[in-house]
């Protein structure tokens, strides 16, 4: 560290200046000597003025704050993590659009550019979230006379889910009535072939 390079110093006979030089290194601890002039293993005369060089660090990188809101608590913290920012203030707030432990708000906001490290604040829902909501589907027969599979997936608050996997005979109708809650989408395949969605609500 730097007091203790200037203790070595000091007892050899150095005149140690008390400005030392601050540098960003990417290796060397924040504190701890980078180099010194004139170098160390150098003969000198007693007395001899020596500066020393201090990291700062790394240089701070600015990093782009993720997109939090609409993930759990859990999943923002790794999202943080990931980019090398931190958790700031965590508060609770209500919300009818979001389930709780949701987070539904956050500043700095989703893109901004920030300095890594920094404290990203959070806001989460403490519910009730959306209220559950019921729509009738039907899904006409096939344009052949096969056989096939069909299938329902609704995405929305509560995430992406299947509602509906069966047999669709030649000449069926099939019908089924999906629960969702709060806004998402609804997909209808046949064999894996996306035949029809629309928005929810």
């Amino acid at each position: 560290t730097e007091r203790e390079a200037r203790l070595t110093l000091e007892n050899a006979g150095f005149n140690v200046l008390s400005d030392s030089l601050k540098v960003f290194h990417p290796n060397i601890p924040a504190g701890s000597v980078v180099e010194q002039n004139p170098p160390g293993n150098s003969t000198q005369p007693e007395g001899t003025e020596v500066r020393l060089i201090i990291s700062k660090g790394p240089e701070p990188q600015f990093v782009t704050v993720p997109k939090l809101v609409g993930h759990t608590l859990t999943e923002a913290q790794q999202l943080l993590a990931e980019a090398k920012l931190q958790q700031g203030a965590l508060t609770y707030g209500r919300s009818e659009e979001h389930l709780p432990n949701v987070v539904i708000e956050q500043n700095p906001a989703a893109g901004t550019s920030v300095l890594q490290g920094s404290n990203v604040d959070i806001v989460v829902s403490q519910g009730p979230g959306p209220d559950k909501r019921e729509m009738d589907v039907t899904i006409p027969p096939a344009p052949d006379d096969e056989t096939h599979i069909v299938r329902i997936v609704i995405s929305d608050a509560r995430g992406s889910r299947e509602e509906l996997n069966q047999t669709q005979n030649p000449g069926q109708e099939v019908y089924a009535r999906v629960t969702f809650y709060g806004q998402g989408s609804l997909q209808v395949f046949r064999d894996d072939e996306l035949i029809f969605e629309r928005a929810l609500p």
